[in-house]
């Protein structure tokens, strides 16, 4: 009894209305169980005033209840209890089957505003900056924080605290009348709680009655704490069930991304094989008109004994329709046998072609079958054939109409019955007329003629190939299969390509190495593109069959002289350059240049090129 006199009047003398009315109310209570009426009554009625003053209605309800029924006070507080027990068990019960996440926070709060009878309600969730952050609010005229009525600082302090806060007038308590929120909205029942999982904080209950005082108790307290722990739970689950759900729906994605892939690449493969044509070990890809004319032509030739003289730009595809013709005829089980002539040196040209006997020559330790030898029952292709010297070219003449060669060093001719095939990427025909090529040498070789297109008469064939070499590279790299994207394929379309189908298979190969994702778009082919240039990465050489823009000055193309003077004048002075380039390394240059070193050093000698002394 002395302590509650001390405690009565600390709270009179220091102002706190509803904390000294909470006072007489709990001790009346205390004294009505001991049976003292008389001196219970004058407390309650003090305590009720109290309320009515500060406008705690639920306290006003309690204290009128036990001032009229003063010999059951037992029974009105084990109702409470489980009335209140009765209430947690069926809010627990119906968010425990929800698992979408909104919907449950929905009906948490819902639930916590009904139980504890608030008129508004508030969920926090920690964010990624560890600050409580609106997610979801219950009876509220806006979403907006900046715009509802609540203390912040309420709710950082359970946040940061994990304690539950209750408040019977907040803006009358010295501990929360501080915060400026509380002050200036002159806010007053507050119930504010943690929700905690395995010691952490997921978040913050916010309640708040801002009309009425005192409208929470100990009791309101207990149960949301309680509901609070129930819901993290809860909450847990719907979190974990949301994370399989957006897993599921990646898979699923994933899987549709993966079958779209697939299909792309069946249709790929259906498209390419629709243009794909296969001699022995050799494809042709095309899907141009006149490429396919010129495929069936070849195929007609193909039984016939007579030469055939393919010419076209570098990189056309010249060896390509050699090897066709080889496989789509009589010879295809027969060898293939392909000669370069600007790699064979002049004074070579007998034994590299028709063989020697042993003893033939220093260093003829046995007998050697030469090229036409080797070549008997099958095809041999003669590459380069305009750079073959004018001393041989009868030689090759003579074996072309004569069907015989003689071994370097034997005595008796040979029979051989060998279908030959030339190409070259130079106006044969021109150089003739130069004397530079025997007449009856070119017409005993272009009995049959193909001419192959550059790559820029057939730009529909640039998509085609483009994937085939992607998926060549792929397949011989041992890794992902890639694609072009539609702005890709149709930059390559729009590329001139100077060194034909064999530039744009070496611009696919660095476009496959150079960028490591599924997809090729087309800034990648303009960057590659543009890498190329600052590298000289250009494929192909200057000839007739080439579309190119002036590589070289107006004066000198202005000069009027005889064609092979200005012809050697520009060999001369090219070759000059790319030797003091390459520090007059023949091997060096040559590599550059594209051309083996022997045809190289033989081209030098011809011009009257010396090289400084102690050079390669």
């Amino acid at each position: 009894e002395s302590d509650f006199r001390n405690a009565a009047a600390l709270l009179a003398r220091t102002g706190k209305t509803f904390e000294l009315a909470r006072c007489h109310y709990v001790y009346g209570a205390f004294l009505i169980r001991q049976g003292r009426l008389v001196e219970a009554v004058p407390l309650l009625h003090s305590a009720l005033e109290a309320f009515k003053k500060i406008g705690a209605q639920r306290y006003i309800e309690r204290t009128l209840s036990l001032l009229g029924t003063p010999s059951k006070p037992s029974n009105e507080s084990k109702y409470a209890d489980s009335s209140r027990l009765a209430s947690l068990l069926e809010v627990s019960r119906s968010v425990g089957s929800l698992q979408d996440l909104d919907s449950l926070l929905k009906e948490i709060l819902s639930k916590a505003v009904e139980v504890t009878e608030a008129n508004r309600g508030y969920l926090f969730f920690l964010n990624d900056a560890n600050k409580c952050e609106l997610r979801v609010s219950h009876n509220s005229p806006s979403h907006d924080e900046s715009t509802i009525l609540f203390s912040r600082n309420i709710v950082e302090q359970v946040r940061r605290t994990g304690r539950t806060v209750l408040t019977v007038n907040a803006a009358h308590q010295e501990s929360f009348n501080q915060f400026e929120s509380v002050s200036a909205n002159d806010l007053k029942s507050i119930l504010c709680a943690p929700i905690i999982r395995r010691g952490a904080v997921l978040g913050v209950c916010y309640l708040d009655n801002s009309i009425t005082s005192g409208v929470f108790d100990g009791g309101d307290r207990e149960i949301l704490e309680a509901f609070m722990a129930q819901a993290a739970v809860c909450i847990e689950n719907a979190r974990a069930f949301e994370e399989i759900r957006e897993h599921n729906r990646k898979l699923a994605d994933e899987s549709d991304r993966m079958k779209k892939r697939n299909a792309e690449l069946q249709n790929l493969v259906a498209l390419q094989a629709s243009h794909i044509r296969s001699f022995g070990d050799v494809r042709l890809v095309t899907q141009d008109p006149a490429m396919c004319s010129l495929i069936d032509q070849a195929q007609r030739f193909a039984d016939s004994h007579a030469p055939v003289l393919i010419t076209g730009a570098s990189g056309s595809g010249k060896e390509i329709f050699a090897h066709l013709i080889h496989f789509s005829g009589r010879r295809k089980d027969g060898p293939f046998v392909k000669v370069n002539c600007s790699a064979i040196p002049e004074t070579l040209f007998e034994s590299e072609f028709f063989g020697y006997e042993k003893g033939a020559f220093t260093g003829a330790a046995s007998a050697r079958k030469g090229k036409f030898e080797l070549a008997d029952g099958g095809t041999l292709m003669l590459d380069e054939i305009t750079d073959l010297p004018l001393s041989q070219q009868a030689k090759l003449l003579r074996v072309l109409e004569e069907k015989e060669i003689t071994p370097v060093g034997g005595s008796s001719p040979r029979t051989v019955d060998v279908r030959v095939v030339a190409a070259t990427n130079n106006d044969i025909a021109f150089l003739v007329k130069q004397e530079k090529f025997r007449q009856d040498l070119f017409f005993r070789l272009s009995v049959l003629n193909l001419v192959i297109p550059p790559l820029s008469q057939r730009p529909d064939d640039v998509p085609v190939l483009a994937s085939y070499f992607l998926s060549s590279v792929a397949n011989a790299e041992g890794g992902r299969e890639k694609r072009f994207d539609d702005s890709a394929l149709l930059s390559l379309r729009e590329t001139s390509f100077r060194g034909n189908v064999r530039e744009l298979k070496n611009l696919v190969y660095r476009l496959y190495i150079a960028y490591d994702k599924e997809i090729i778009t087309a800034e990648d082919v303009r960057r590659c593109l543009s890498e190329g240039k600052r590298s000289g990465g250009a494929d192909g050489a200057p000839s007739m069959f080439l579309e190119e823009e002036p590589v070289i000055s107006r004066a000198f193309l202005e000069r009027t002289m005889p064609f092979s003077q200005i012809k050697e004048l520009f060999e001369k002075q090219y070759l000059s350059e790319q030797l003091k380039k390459n520090e007059s390394n023949v091997t060096r240059t040559a590599q550059a240049l594209d051309l083996l070193p022997s045809a190289l050093s033989r081209k030098l000698k011809v011009l009257g090129i010396k090289l400084k002394k102690g050079k390669d």
